[in-house]
């Protein structure tokens, strides 16, 4: 069972991302790389169940695209309370990963 959400446009993103760690994948349903790393994100997703992950296909939620500075395919926006922790791009999942352990780390210091 999947504990990622599809971000349906940018009210939502907005909604979503504005309280808590929030970890954000942005991809294609056409892009291999994002494909190919999307068993990766659904396993911190599972390991990680305190956080929200969600995802948001730029196709469909296009303008956000280009007001959050996404340039690579795929590109992960780390949020605490709807301010930006960390963006990062491709196929680093270790990336991702540490910057939610980080996160988690400074949460609960």
């Amino acid at each position: 069972m999947t504990r990622i959400t599809a971000i349906v446009d940018s009210n939502h993103y907005d909604k979503v991302t504005k309280s808590g760690l929030v970890v954000v994948k942005c991809g294609a349903t056409w892009c291999g790389p994002c494909n190919k790393i999307a068993p990766e994100y659904e396993a911190l997703s599972v390991t990680y169940n305190n956080i929200s992950f969600y995802a948001l296909d730029i196709d469909t939620v296009g303008k956000f695209a280009d007001s959050a500075a996404v340039t690579k395919l795929p590109t992960f926006l780390i949020l605490k309370d709807g301010a930006p922790i960390k963006l990062i791009q491709g196929l680093s999942i270790t990336e991702v990963e540490k910057t939610i352990r980080c996160a988690v780390l400074a949460h609960n210091s």
